[in-house]
């Protein structure tokens, strides 16, 4: 049954498995609610201990809840809920999953803290949240991402097709300058497939073909940038000079940690340099 509960006795639940709120989004349901009301109760369950004063704890709806305070109304029409621990955590992920309003990094972390503290199987886990394993095993394996990808997929920047392509790279650092020319170049999720086949192979074959043996082959320019490109991680632009066997190689960078991996490849260490 719907009641109406006092928003200073509701505590907002620890395993809240979103990470960000948009401000701005919850002004536009606070006016939305203003003018038309509330559409869809929150769900609440009772402590029991009280927690700093509060008798109640949010299950489901922090936004809506974030919205009545933005209305700075005193009370919020809430479904009081019978749930332990697992089944409140369990039903906060359900709820932003099949709403679709968690990024897929925010899922990933939500199913891995469940699995861990829980003590859940992955197909426990499926059975629990109403996805199939196989979904389950592809979140959870965006937590082995770089900090650099995994914000990239976080704020929506790659997608979840990006990340996985990404995560058949183990090189961290070869990993981070496939999402950067994927992000500079704006990639779709079969370019950077097909980039990342060229990277194992250019990183898995130690006798890739140099400049000079692939000038020998004829090989065209734009396929060499491209090669060259995938070998060091970044966007390479060779210009031919006027005269003959001349030219010009830019090798271009976008942040630093991306220029120290590009020394790294060169096998060049600025230290061992004299002065």
């Amino acid at each position: 049954m719907v009641q109406e509960i006092q928003i200073a006795l509701i505590a907002r639940n620890a395993r809240q498995p979103r990470e960000r709120f948009d401000d701005r989004a919850i002004a536009q349901l606070a006016d939305s609610i203003n003018l038309h009301g509330l559409l869809q109760p929150i769900s609440i369950r009772k402590l029991a201990a009280p927690r700093g004063g509060k008798t109640f704890e949010l299950i489901a709806g922090e936004r809506r809840l974030r919205a009545f305070e933005v209305l700075k109304r005193s009370t919020v029409p809430a479904l009081l809920r019978v749930a332990d621990d697992s089944q409140s955590a369990t039903l906060a992920l359900i709820e932003n999953i099949q709403r679709e309003d968690l990024n897929p990094m925010e899922r990933a972390k939500g199913l891995e803290k469940l699995i861990g503290e829980f003590g859940w199987t992955q197909q426990q886990a499926a059975e629990r949240v109403g996805l199939d394993r196989a979904t389950i095993s592809n979140l959870l394996r965006l937590n082995d991402l770089d900090s650099f990808s995994s914000s990239c997929v976080r704020d929506g920047r790659l997608s979840q097709g990006h990340a996985k392509a990404l995560l058949s790279i183990d090189n961290p650092q070869v990993r981070r300058a496939l999402a950067e020319r994927a992000l500079h170049d704006e990639w779709s999720v079969r370019q950077l497939e097909r980039e990342v086949q060229r990277a194992k192979s250019v990183n898995g074959n130690p006798s890739t073909p140099t400049v000079q043996s692939a000038r020998k082959a004829s090989v065209p320019i734009t396929d060499l940038e491209r090669r060259l490109g995938v070998f060091l991680g970044t966007k390479v632009s060779i210009r031919k000079g006027r005269k003959s066997g001349s030219g010009s190689m830019t090798i271009k960078f976008f942040s630093l940690d991306q220029f120290d991996g590009i020394i790294n490849r060169l096998g060049f260490d600025p230290n061992s340099l004299s002065d």
